[in-house]
Parts: C-alpha cells; structure tokens; sequence
C-alpha cells in the first residue's frame, strides 16, 4: 500500500508542471491570463479593448473555462455571441465603466452559467434575455435606479414575495396594527419577479 501510494504522488506531481503550462498557455498574455482554480478549474481574466474580437483571439481552448473575468473600460455595449464558444462556463464576471446594453440570447450563449456578477458605474436593468438563463441562480452588482444599487438577485421560485411582486401588488400589515397598506410593485421588480429572482433582502425578509 505504501509503494503504490508513493508511486501515485510521484505521478501527480511529474503531471502538475505540464498541467499547470497548458493552462497558462491556454491564454494570450497581456490581455488574457489563465490560472487554475480547485473550484471552477481554470479561469481567466482578461483586460479587453476590442471586446468583440478580443475573447476570440486571445483564449485558445474556451471550452476549458469554468469562470471568465472581463475587464473593459472603452465599450458601452456587451455584443451578441461573443460568449458562444464557453460552454462549459458557470461563472462570469463583467466589469464594464458605463453598461448600457447587452445584447445577445445568453440561454443559448452560455446554458451553464449559475452566477453573474457586474461591476458598473452606471444605471443598468438586467434584461429579461439574462434572467432567462435556465441554470442562472444568482446576479451580483445590480443597479436599476438609486434607490437598488449594488444589489444581489437569488433565485427562488416558491418565495413568498416573489409571488406577490408578479402580481404586481404587495400587502403589508404591521404587526399589532388592524390597517395595512398596498404597495404598487414597480415594472422592473415585476419582470425580475416573473422569472423567479428578486433581490437578498427581500428573500430574507
């Protein structure tokens, strides 16, 4: 037992310098850098100017990526099928200075996809194309208007409120009070809801 032990740990670690370059190499440095990461396998970060074209020519293999981090301060607009060629993705990062629109059909583009996370300085609704995503369980970063920014969307739904906020009306009756009041529930929170999302604090609550 003990030789076949010593002799497995002296395989992995002949494999790990090969493992480790072909994962490096999967990634056109400066723009893009890969690395590994136990939870999502390899990852990349990728600092883009061409966002269109960029992920295409400076990822090799995209199909290996499980997590994709992308960094772009010189676009307003994420184009249609530039995530395409991920299909094993399950998390994606996007930091984008002024997000105005996102096009695309990211059920067909990424189906694997379970967290989104954005980084924007400006007002950007989530549009109903991303909420659609089938295996899509939580939306980091969102920012519909002043009042809800920074928000974390989780998917769940059999909660209570997110029944009530597709109806478009809330009831709420304080505690020991005999009158309450109805809420009307606003157009975006309403397509949030009507896909199954609504923001941490309301599903905790």
């Amino acid at each position: 037992m003990g030789i076949l032990f010593f002799a497995l740990f002296i395989l992995i670690n002949s494999l790990a310098p090969s493992l480790l370059t072909s994962v490096v190499e999967n990634c056109v440095k400066p723009t893009c850098i890969c690395s590994y990461v136990r939870v999502y396998h390899i990852t990349t970060i990728c600092h883009t100017e061409d966002l269109k074209n960029d992920l295409r020519r400076f990822i090799k293999i995209p199909m290996l990526l499980g997590a994709v981090t992308v960094i772009d301060d010189n676009t307003t607009v994420i184009p249609e099928q530039i995530f395409k060629q991920f299909t094993n993705l399950t998390w994606l990062k996007i930091k984008i200075g002024y997000l105005k629109i996102w096009k695309g059909n990211l059920s067909r583009e990424l189906p694997t996809l379970d967290i989104l996370s954005r980084e924007t300085r400006s007002l950007f609704a989530i549009p109903e194309n991303i909420l659609r995503s089938p295996k899509l369980q939580k939306i980091n970063g969102v920012t519909w208007s002043k009042a809800c920014r920074n928000c974390t969307l989780v998917k769940n739904e059999t909660h209570d409120n997110v029944t009530h906020f597709k109806r478009g009306t809330y009831d709420y009756y304080p505690m020991k009070h005999c009158r309450g009041s109805r809420l009307m529930v606003h157009n975006v929170s309403r397509t949030i809801a009507g896909h199954g999302f609504l923001p941490n604090c309301l599903l905790e609550n």
